[in-house]
């Protein structure tokens, strides 16, 4: 196990069964639940077992933070989209569709994603590999709008994971996992959100 290669990923709670006990923690959310993936050397995904899980806990403290950690620092930039209010530079929302295909993982990310928002915002997580971080601070023509997107994406999904526009304390997780280790360049992908 290569706790640099360790990554959170949003699964919903029925892969959690007795067939597969795969490693989990909670959300106050039910229908899902927070799991690992490590990607290997070509891409390849594997889901991290009981057995890592114990050595992890073992041998490796806060890897659940350095896991995050991975997350920010996975590829050559931190979301691919930003979607603005017609004719300014007030943001709607920004889309993470990233290319190692967990973007949905992103919206967990809440240091930087509450400082870029300061008015507040909402998650969506159409498909595992898309993830929207939407701005609270946005008219109810504006919201109606993206829910169509968000549930047309649902549909049209490789890996359907949620028609539905969610609050963020929903999926909210134990200090200090998603807190930045380098918060210079935390900083950084704060600035990249919101410079227009």
């Amino acid at each position: 196990m290569n706790v640099e290669r360790l990554f959170p990923l949003i699964v919903p709670s029925t892969y959690v069964n007795s067939s597969w006990r795969l490693p989990n923690q909670k959300f106050p959310i039910s229908q899902y639940v927070l799991a690992w993936v490590e990607f290997e050397n070509d891409s390849a995904m594997s889901y991290l077992n009981e057995e890592d899980f114990k050595n992890l806990n073992q041998s490796y403290k806060n890897w659940q933070q350095q896991s995050f950690e991975n997350l920010r620092n996975e590829g050559d930039y931190f979301h691919t989209h930003v979607t603005h209010r017609k004719d300014t530079n007030h943001i709607l929302y920004i889309t993470f569709l990233n290319p190692d295909g967990i973007g949905s993982s992103r919206i967990l990310l809440n240091t930087e994603l509450s400082t870029s928002f300061p008015k507040g915002y909402s998650i969506a997580f159409p498909d595992r590999s898309c993830g929207l971080v939407i701005s609270k601070d946005i008219t109810n023509s504006e919201l109606e709008e993206i829910e169509l997107t968000v549930k047309g994406m649902h549909k049209n999904a490789t890996t359907a994971m949620s028609n539905q526009i969610h609050d963020p304390e929903l999926f909210l997780l134990p200090y200090p996992w998603t807190i930045p280790l380098d918060e210079n360049y935390s900083q950084q992908l704060i600035n990249f959100i919101v410079t227009p």
